[in-house]
């Protein structure tokens, strides 16, 4: 079979080995972000794809309300799944750092930081400590308190470097994407009223909806083309390509800003974002 279908894999996570006590064990390393980040582009580009369809056939004269019921639950489940998936992305990356320091003696990012820094930023992973028998155990309790804007400062302070810019972007819109998928997660339906402009009215809006609906205010990205008539800004006229594409890049730029202020070269993601579209390796 040609390279064509047998692309070359991915490099897998770092194995470590074990003896004691008479017993070899064999470690491995797993971390998700690369999964979450292919996911999150994969399911941005079928969304484009999705809506690219969908205006040809409007365009042939298909009637617009036909269209959007062929299309409207493939479209919000790309759109939904690309969101949380760059959200996933986002989180573990910062936690890899993390994990690396506390359960490696080498690795990726851990090989590149400052030995004393490596030590520091172990420190928070896991906090050893040991139980009535005497047997040792493991605490993530202090870093799993954190929220993952928390986890991010705390890296960048340990290895004494400048935090990140909370007043513009990226961080100010990954802000505004972490609360778009958290009403997607934790969705708490309810009934809404709306002006002819697709404002909400009649209720008391949260702050995070606000944050939401400012975003159609500014024109932060296209507005999904799958809805007529009268529709609020979230879900509806939100929930499109370009808040996924939006979403995921504002998530990349993130990471990359953090990985540039620690000093640390990002691992290659070009096979994952090039692949992310090609089917090729699973036709018959």
């Amino acid at each position: 079979m040609d390279n064509e279908h047998n692309p070359e894999p991915i490099e897998l996570p770092a194995s470590e080995a074990y003896c004691g006590s008479g017993v070899t064990a064999i470690g491995n390393f797993q971390s998700f972000a690369f999964n979450h980040l292919f996911s999150a582009n994969h399911f941005t580009e079928l969304s484009r794809k999705c809506e690219y369809k969908f205006q040809n056939e409007k365009d042939s004269g298909m009637s617009t309300s036909e269209l959007c019921k062929k299309y409207f639950y493939h479209h919000r489940s790309y759109v939904i799944s690309s969101i949380i998936s760059a959200i996933a992305y986002w989180e573990a990356s910062i936690n890899e750092i993390f994990a690396e320091t506390g359960e490696m003696n080498s690795g990726f990012f851990i090989n590149q930081l400052d030995p004393q820094v490596k030590n520091d930023l172990a420190k928070f992973w896991k906090i050893r400590t040991h139980n009535e028998e005497g047997e040792l155990e493991f605490d993530l309790g202090f870093f799993s308190k954190l929220d993952t804007f928390q986890k991010y400062d705390l890296a960048l302070y340990i290895a004494h470097k400048n935090p990140l810019d909370k007043s513009r972007s990226p961080y100010q819109d990954v802000r505004i994407v972490y609360k778009i998928r958290k009403e997607l997660v934790h969705s708490k339906p309810e009934l809404t009223w709306i002006d002819l402009l697709g404002r909400s009215k009649g209720k008391i809006i949260s702050k995070a909806m606000k944050s939401i609906q400012s975003l159609g205010d500014n024109s932060r990205f296209a507005e999904n083309p799958l809805v007529f008539g009268t529709k609020p800004f979230f879900p509806d006229r939100c929930l499109g390509h370009g808040c996924a594409k939006w979403a995921l890049d504002s998530c990349v730029s993130f990471v990359e800003e953090f990985y540039s202020e620690m000093g640390l070269s990002p691992k290659d993601t070009s096979y994952i974002l090039d692949r992310a579209d090609d089917f090729s390796q699973f036709r018959q």
